[in-house]
């Protein structure tokens, strides 16, 4: 019964998605071309210098491995995907997204349903960097939203950790309020040069780990505020991992977040975390992630629909009526880290890869002076010590080793630190309108 009242929504739909060059953005984009019938599918492909947005798009999106299994369904591929996908040359760091008046127009005319996956999502990326796309970006997507005369659904990608600098055992699907004003933030930022923010980073973060998640908090209430009458929903993924069964089990064609921990530990780069066993590790496959922004576009199109004088009668610059969506695994499925090492370990262990630097072993340690101080004997003095003697002994093999030995370590140190908040914290993300 869902998936008919989905195809029968999507039918006659003109879908706008961003992000499509991404992980979740390819995902979504296959799904909608194998399962999901619609009138035309527009993707904004930023251009680069050197090639058109289509060939960007055959190149880095559709000839990639998450398709293979639709040309293997449709001979006539290549053909038929031109008839119900189209390019357009589009910037989310450009006024206008730098649209041109044709392609401003046909969107304004045609899109009625827009899925926005574009973002950085660095959590190492400069503040102002961040706040470029994360911030302005989703607001240039959103100012598209408010021009199209047959806007029925807009789809905001946030992420649950949005609320990460927050000590609340389970958060709930709604807007929480940031430590000041949104747009005070914007402004200040703005005003800004890029080194004194960097100097002031740590004040700046206060309780949030990164610049990632705290660009996309206030991205979530620049857009609530800004959202005029568009019917929004903002969807909140938790850590986004290999896919489960779609378009193939394991598909994943990013490091990051966790994969990049769990990458680290397989090569034997990865000895130690920050964090505890007992800490719930929120992640979900991003084949998850992909069906739900399909299904919350419709729901979030149809709530409008069964109910018209809600457009009347929304407050323009509220969380009225915006549809905030989990889509996690802590409230239906929680799996700790430990699980996860356990069986991450297990798999490089019996799956090596063809180049790594020792076996597959690590430990979280939830004392942060006992971590800082194991990092230190086990990692910092040994890189340094070898870094020394090869300096001193000047033999090439040696020097290389050592070389290669420090870019690890560093690299492992990185990778730590950036994921250290999430293993040391614990959040249950309520799922209520998942579970619907």
């Amino acid at each position: 019964e869902s998936r008919t009242m989905i195809n029968e929504f999507y039918k006659d739909q003109t879908v706008l998605l961003t992000g499509c060059t991404g992980f979740i953005g390819k995902i979504l984009l296959e799904k909608f071309l194998r399962a999901v019938p619609c009138k035309k599918i527009y993707a904004l492909i930023r251009p680069k210098s050197g090639g058109s947005v289509q060939e960007r798009l055959v190149r880095e999106v559709i000839s990639s491995p998450a398709f293979d299994g639709l040309r293997a369904l449709r001979a006539d591929f290549d053909q038929w995907v031109s008839t119900v996908l189209f390019p357009v040359a589009g910037d989310l760091l450009q006024e206008n997204l730098g649209l041109s008046p044709e392609d401003e127009k046909k969107m304004t005319q045609e899109v009625t349903v827009i899925i926005s996956c574009a973002a950085s999502v660095d959590f190492n990326a400069k503040l102002k960097d961040n706040m470029n796309i994360n911030v302005f970006g989703a607001l240039r997507v959103l100012d598209l939203a408010k021009k199209c005369t047959r806007i029925e659904s807009y789809i905001h990608v946030s992420t649950c950790y949005v609320n990460s600098n927050r000590k609340d055992p389970i958060l709930h699907e709604k807007l929480y309020p940031l430590a000041k004003d949104a747009q005070a933030y914007v402004d200040e930022w703005s005003a800004t040069p890029t080194e004194v923010l960097q100097k002031n980073l740590p004040a700046i973060l206060g309780s949030y780990p990164n610049t990632y998640t705290l660009t996309k908090a206030v991205a979530e209430h620049m857009i609530v505020r800004n959202k005029g009458h568009v019917p929004t929903c903002l969807l909140r993924p938790s850590i986004v991992g290999s896919s489960y069964r779609e378009p193939s089990p394991g598909w994943v064609d990013t490091v990051s977040a966790a994969g990049a921990v769990f990458l680290t530990t397989g090569v034997g780069l990865l000895k130690r975390v920050y964090g505890s066993e007992e800490v719930v590790g929120d992640q979900i496959p991003a084949d998850f992630v992909s069906d739900a922004l399909i299904v919350a576009a419709c729901v979030n199109a149809l709530k409008n629909r069964q109910h018209p004088h809600m457009l009347a009668t929304r407050n323009a610059h509220t969380d009225q009526d915006v549809l905030f969506i989990h889509c996690g695994s802590s409230d239906l499925n929680p799996v700790t880290w430990g699980t996860s090492k356990t069986f991450i370990i297990d798999h490089f262990s019996k799956n090596p890869p063809p180049t790594r630097l020792g076996k597959p072993s690590f430990e979280m340690i939830p004392d942060l002076q006992e971590y800082e101080r194991k990092k230190y004997l086990f990692e910092t003095v040994p890189a340094t010590a070898i870094t020394t003697a090869a300096s001193v002994v000047k033999v090439p093999s040696f020097t290389f080793t050592a070389k290669r030995l420090a870019r690890a370590t560093a690299k492992a140190a990185v990778v730590a630190k950036s994921f250290s908040h999430f293993t040391s914290n614990s959040w249950v993300y309520e799922a209520k309108k998942k579970k619907k």
